[in-house]
């Protein structure tokens, strides 16, 4: 299982490069936390080309099925329970949680130079 963070879903969708997930689809899943963030990017966000990321990221979630998993608290905490809980990695931008998640042993998916995931 691969969990998604926000800022992940953001970035790839800011830079056109979704479809480097596609081919994993089947594993991707998105705490209830990330989806509620991405609802409030997609109406609330400052930068216009981040609110059009958020909506496009929900529709892509939607259509390709991914499984929205149930959690408590705020996005990095869901994803580090949910990471451990299902011994799963978690694909980020966000460095703070990515050491958190690597002290937790934790594996971290990025993007390697726009074009495809440290998998």
């Amino acid at each position: 299982m691969i969990i998604l963070d926000t800022n992940f879903l953001v970035y790839i969708m800011r830079y056109k490069i979704a479809h480097i997930l596609e081919e994993h689809k089947t594993y991707l899943a998105v705490p209830k936390p990330v989806m509620i963030e991405l609802e409030e990017l997609s109406s609330g966000a400052k930068k216009i080309k981040d609110r059009d990321a958020a909506k496009l990221a929900l529709l892509i979630l939607d259509s390709w099925g991914i499984r929205v998993l149930d959690a408590e608290g705020n996005a990095d905490k869901a994803l580090l329970d949910l990471a451990v809980k299902n011994k799963a990695k978690v694909a980020t931008m966000d460095k703070m949680l990515t050491r958190k998640l690597e002290e937790a042993g934790i594996e971290v998916i990025k993007l390697m130079q726009k074009k495809k995931l440290s998998i």
